[in-house]
């Protein structure tokens, strides 16, 4: 292994440099990972494009968090994670020939990979340990009817594990392509919107007697959808709004609505639970997230810029794999 290393930060929007820094060394409880891929996510571009709430501009940061790579050295302290080891974790510092991560006993997210799963499946571990906490606040049961408004990454991994929940599921979004992939992960209805479409109307349409969804997932990040998402929810209902909005963002909600109909409105972000990683890795494992779907094309790791460059501008695809 070399004492230098090439790795990815963000400085402030739009600018992110490739550069050549020490491999970090390895702290007792701590393990050092070479890695295999990194994914692009939704995140990574609002973060490219805006910003990110809680960095100030100019301050540098390890670009990148979605990733699985191989242990090539760990601390005296670390139990259960050894060199050689195929493992799946998640943290800043995806695009970089090395990743340094906190390990077993105390960081139980970094997870061995088997070796009958690919990697790229594996490191699609931390968006759906999102969406599987956003799925958990949902209280979705058995039969009911569920918008998805966004078929991004999360917005598809929200439409596998609805229908893994027995829900029936629409999915709404303004790229062919990706309503494709949707109904390939469960997906019973699809909504391509146009400018001649009206999404709130369209979607109430496809639900019983047209009185709205049980539960709306927004799953873009927009106010305007956020709105269109509580206007969809049927009385008694549930709007869960999982797209992060830029700084300052507000929303209207009728109050006649909020009120009348007692529909709930609940923000979600992230997930909070080491359970929600572990969970999500085992529904990977048990083969019931179809990775291809969501791997839609492949660069190296000095293409970064370029491809969230790609992405910024209309990038109809979903998860570009960057291959250190």
């Amino acid at each position: 292994m070399s004492e230098k290393m090439k790795s990815w930060f963000w400085y402030r929007p739009g600018d992110i440099r490739l550069e050549e820094v020490d491999v970090p060394a390895v702290g007792p409880g701590q393990a050092l990972v070479k890695v295999d891929v990194g994914l692009t996510c939704g995140t990574d571009l609002k973060m490219y494009k805006r910003g990110h709430a809680g960095i100030k501009a100019g301050e540098r940061m390890a670009f990148g968090h979605e990733y699985a790579g191989t242990v090539v050295a760990v601390g005296s302290a670390v139990k259960g994670v050894a060199p050689g080891m195929r493992v799946v974790g998640y943290g800043s510092g995806a695009f970089a020939e090395y990743k340094l991560t906190e390990a077993p006993p105390v960081n139980k997210e970094l997870l061995p990979i088997p070796d009958s799963l690919p990697s790229e499946a594996a490191a699609l571990t931390e968006p759906l340990a999102c969406a599987f906490h956003g799925t958990m606040e949902s209280n979705i049961a058995l039969a009911d009817t569920v918008v998805v408004n966004g078929a991004g990454p999360i917005g598809l991994m929200f439409v596998r594990l609805c229908q893994l929940r027995g829900a029936r599921v629409i999915c709404c979004d303004m790229i062919p392509g990706r309503l494709e992939a949707a109904r390939k992960l469960g997906a019973d209805e699809t909504v391509l919107l146009t400018k001649d479409v009206d999404q709130v109307a369209a979607v109430k349409a496809l639900t019983e007697d047209g009185k709205g969804v049980h539960v709306g997932i927004e799953a873009v990040g927009l106010p305007v959808v956020w709105e269109k998402t509580i206007q969809m929810v049927r009385p008694g209902g549930l709007a869960m709004l999982f797209g992060g909005c830029p700084p300052g963002a507000t929303i209207t909600v009728d109050c006649a609505q909020l009120h009348y109909s007692e529909i709930t409105i609940k923000g979600v972000f992230n997930f909070d639970h080491p359970d929600h990683f572990i969970r999500a890795f085992q529904i990977i494992q048990r083969g019931e997230l179809d990775y291809k779907v969501f791997i839609s094309d492949e660069a190296r790791l000095g293409d970064v810029k370029e491809v969230f460059d790609r992405l910024a501008s209309g990038y109809e695809g979903i998860k570009i794999a960057i291959r250190p």
